[in-house]
């Protein structure tokens, strides 16, 4: 799989669509195979921000934030780029 190629994609879709949560979801997952766990993690913070009526993270979000030195249940909040 070429993860840098797929980046480029989804990127490409956010310059169109600046509030396509699939887009962010993916970008975050393609970080996530390259190893840039904290792109990947603004990432799937910003799919979920889009989605408020969200409230628990997933396993791909406390998997990014595991190597964090930091528990899961300490991050409460999160601004987005958008």
């Amino acid at each position: 799989v070429d993860y840098e190629k797929a980046i480029e994609c989804h990127k490409k879709i956010l310059q169109n669509d600046p509030k396509n949560s699939d887009a962010y979801n993916n970008l975050a997952i393609n970080y996530r195979k390259i190893g840039e766990t904290e792109l990947a993690k603004n990432h799937y913070y910003t799919k979920f921000y889009l989605h408020e009526t969200i409230k628990i993270l997933p396993f791909s979000i406390a998997d990014a934030l595991s190597e964090q030195p930091y528990p899961i249940c300490t991050r409460t909040t999160h601004r987005s780029p958008i």
